[in-house]
């Protein structure tokens, strides 16, 4: 009978591989390549099911078995323990160095229910801080779905010192928990969980303390944020493209401010380790020109706020850095919103302005403003605002109605409106 003729022959012949090679079913890890680590992957498939995951090479193939692909949904990739490109060097204590790949195939098909991988992984790369890049960290809670949070760790320390990595996240399962929460990104560095710093503990001990920690854990992330001096440095307006997933949030909140005597879209708040966090080049305080081409000038912040939301791949801006934008704005001090900026210029007399000129100042022609610009910015619908709420504050005094009752609409919160309101992040 010739060789994998049929499935009884072929099992037969894996098995006599299999005792061959286990006179060799613990490796040394002096065999693991100078930037590979190594770790032990346990998984449990029911009889019948396959792990959902393809293997490439062997012996009579290029290069050592490996993963070529793990299966959306499928068993492996549900455990969170392995990465495509991870070489797969025994299965259930066999050496696969001699297998052909049909046997590794047949091997991982008929292993049994509890399936044992050992797996050689490259070393993550080591972020050095300084060199254009600055560390900052962020709190993240993660709820598990089954027995994992949705991503792969590898690094942890190491007999040897070269080999010695932070806990580095290297891989986000698509659908799952860490994704669906967005703040999570492959190459941030796991500092804590729960409290239990991991510093200095084993790739084995930070997988452990992760499996045994209750259904929600709070994580500790380091993550590298781009220094872009560019933007420090800028004398104008600059074109900022940042790269982005489909469906996935940019990470800032929008607000309006005048800009001489214009309405414009501000970034108000940037969302810790968010894209646009992370890119180095968007700050609260920016002015926001143009999305993808299309002007802001007469934008409303609903319009802005969905335009860049519907961005996908790469958004790109043109943006006013707020060091730039700061002078226009009489040099609002930081920390003060952009009403109190305006409480001068609509209540109390300017310099070469009297006092009645002052009080009409929002229905007279100002000096060098066209009369038509300025009604629009100042009468349209403000977010959550009902236009005829709006209208009587900013005009003239209306009958029944003095100054000061009149003021208190600018600067303060209005009836219904809550102005700690939670951002609607973009």
């Amino acid at each position: 009978m010739k060789r994998g003729r049929d499935g009884i022959n072929k099992n037969r012949k894996c098995r006599e591989r299999a005792s061959r090679a286990l006179t060799s079913t613990c490796l040394c890890p002096c065999d693991v390549d100078e930037f590979r680590g190594c770790s032990v992957v346990e998984l449990m498939k029911k009889e019948g099911t396959t792990l959902g995951l393809t293997v490439s090479g062997g012996i009579d193939k290029d290069g050592k078995p490996r993963v070529s692909n793990l299966r959306q949904g499928g068993i492996a990739a549900r455990s969170d323990q392995l990465n495509v490109g991870d070489y797969i060097r025994a299965v259930n204590g066999i050496n696969l160095s001699k297998f052909r790949h049909d046997e590794i195939i047949s091997l991982l098909k008929n292993v049994g229910e509890r399936v044992v991988l050992e797996v050689e992984y490259e070393l993550p790369p080591v972020s050095v801080q300084g060199s254009g890049v600055v560390f900052k960290n962020v709190e993240v809670t993660l709820h598990k779905d089954g027995n994992s949070f949705g991503f792969v760790i590898r690094g942890g320390a190491h007999e040897d010192r070269n080999k010695s990595r932070p806990i580095v996240i290297t891989t986000v399962r698509p659908g799952g928990p860490a994704d669906r929460e967005g703040t999570v990104k492959p190459g941030d560095r796991l500092l804590s969980i729960d409290g239990i710093r991991l510093h200095g503990n084993t790739l084995s001990e930070a997988m452990s303390i992760l499996k045994q920690c209750g259904q929600e854990a709070t994580l500790l992330l380091e993550y590298d944020v781009s220094v872009m001096d560019s933007v420090a440095t800028a004398s104008g307006p600059l074109l900022v493209e940042v790269a982005k997933a489909t469906g996935s949030s940019l990470g800032v909140a929008l607000s309006t401010s005048m800009f001489c005597s214009k309405q414009v879209i501000v970034i108000d708040k940037v969302k810790p380790a968010s894209i646009a966090d992370r890119c180095g080049a968007l700050h609260a305080g920016d002015h926001i020109l143009s999305v993808d081409g299309k002007s802001m000038e007469f934008c409303s912040l609903a319009e802005a706020t969905q335009l860049l939301s519907a961005s996908c791949q790469t958004v790109r801006m043109e943006i006013l850095p707020q060091h730039q934008a700061r002078p226009a704005l009489n040099a609002p001090q930081h920390g003060i919103h952009t009403q109190h900026q305006a409480r001068p210029a609509l209540n109390a007399p300017q310099q070469g302005v009297n006092t009645h000129q002052a009080k009409l100042g929002l229905n007279a022609p100002q000096h060098g403003i066209n009369t038509q610009q300025a009604r629009p910015a100042l009468n349209a619908p403000q977010h959550g605002i009902n236009k005829h709420q709006a209208r009587p504050a900013l005009n003239a005094p209306q009958h029944g109605i003095n100054t000061h009752q009149a003021r208190p609409a600018l600067n303060a919160p209005q009836h219904g409106i809550n102005t700690h309101t939670r951002p609607n992040w973009a």
